[in-house]
């Protein structure tokens, strides 16, 4: 039995990237002082990037028993006797899934903050943000936590400017209480003012992103065409896609750069072959791009759309990577929020590599609504 386990995932594949060492539980005591004691609580809580407090009090909320967290002994201890199986099953089924792993994206990249009585989730390879299952009980304590670790941070720095206080009127003459409650005051209102400049700066960037909002949202309806996949608009607007088929894209299924023609020496032959044959690649990728969507369907959700885009995925036979990048660059707006999802599908089944898809991402076309959403994706790899 190997020592670690993915987090998230298929369960079986050895190469996954995220693991987490396997949870180790041993049974202390007798009687009414039976405990169960998590040995690497503090190990797979460093995997998973959460303290290992929230963990422990997770299964006490699970289990219906008392847990506690020592910093300063770091032990996780549950109250009464449990397998090891069963804390190790409630980890992988319960909180993973619900505390760690992303719920767009199905990678364990979220950071957990709490904002206003809220506990929110930023995914950092995918760009996902939104609000945990407030329903469990362990939101509680989550909340509580955070609130007792900014009441420590805050006594902490005052503390500090109390002894920096100490040692500078130590040197000189000490200073009164009064001046020492004007400079606190004086303080506390430039904070003030700075985050009033703070919410101010907020404001604008809201307005902004909502003027681009607007702006992307009449540019789509004027190109209509990217929402219409019946058979008439597909025939009408096929040899506007071949145009609008990015450079890179020709050029990775040639393997060779455009020459240029002699002057005066075209060969007509040649003009007519080079059109065929781009017209035939148009042609394929339009197929893969009506296949694809006919597979999403009406589906919404990206916990629906991945597993369907995961099997369209397996059952390509020797698509051309140029074409599978034109599917990309064209998909229909009802679908291109799923991008990432996509060009995740093709890179976990080796139809692309990481280079093949920043020399794709590098020459395309940054204005296009697909290319903008998988620059999260290709950031995430380059790191």
């Amino acid at each position: 039995m190997s020592g670690f386990l993915n987090i998230g995932g298929d369960p079986n594949d050895r190469s996954y990237r995220y693991k987490m060492p396997r949870l180790v539980a041993k049974v202390e005591g007798r009687g009414n002082g039976i405990k169960t004691r998590i040995v690497n609580c503090g190990d797979i809580a460093s995997a998973i990037h959460r303290k290992p407090a929230v963990l422990t009090k997770f299964f006490g909320c699970e289990l219906g028993a008392q847990s506690r967290w020592e910093d300063k002994e770091e032990t996780s201890i549950v109250n009464g006797a449990f397998e090891q199986k069963i804390l190790e099953d409630r980890l992988m089924e319960s909180f993973i899934p619900k505390f760690v792993l992303c719920p767009n994206c199905g990678l364990p990249e979220t950071d957990m903050k709490v904002k206003k009585e809220i506990v929110k989730f930023d995914c950092a390879a995918c760009g996902y943000s939104g609000n945990a299952d407030m329903s469990h009980k362990l939101i509680t304590f989550i909340i509580a936590d955070d609130k007792k670790s900014k009441e420590a941070k805050k006594s902490k720095e005052k503390k500090e400017k109390k002894a920096g206080g100490g040692e500078k009127a130590a040197g000189g003459d000490e200073a009164p209480d009064k001046e020492a409650d004007k400079e606190e005051k004086k303080e506390k209102k430039k904070d003030k003012d700075k985050s009033k400049e703070k919410s101010k700066d907020k404001d604008k960037e809201k307005k902004k992103d909502k003027d681009k909002k607007k702006k992307k949202a009449e540019e789509s309806e004027e190109e209509e065409w990217f929402t219409d996949i019946s058979m008439e608009a597909v025939e009408s607007r096929r040899a506007e896609e071949m145009a609008s088929m990015s450079t890179s894209a020709v050029a990775m299924i040639t393997d060779e750069k455009p020459e240029a023609q002699p002057e005066g020496g075209a060969n007509a032959n040649e003009d007519d072959e080079g059109s065929s044959e781009q017209e035939e690649l148009a042609a394929q990728s339009q197929e893969l791009l009506e296949s694809l969507v006919d597979a999403i369907g009406e589906l919404k959700k990206a916990k629906e759309v991945l597993p369907v885009v995961e099997k369209w995925t397996a059952e390509l036979d020797g698509a051309a990577k140029a074409d599978l990048f034109a599917v990309i660059e064209n998909l229909p707006e009802n679908v291109v929020k799923h991008t990432t999802l996509i060009l995740k599908s093709f890179y976990d089944a080796d139809v692309v590599s990481e280079e093949d898809i920043f020399a794709w991402f590098d020459e395309a076309d940054k204005e296009n609504a697909a290319v903008a959403n998988a620059a999260a994706f290709v950031d995430f790899l380059r790191e």
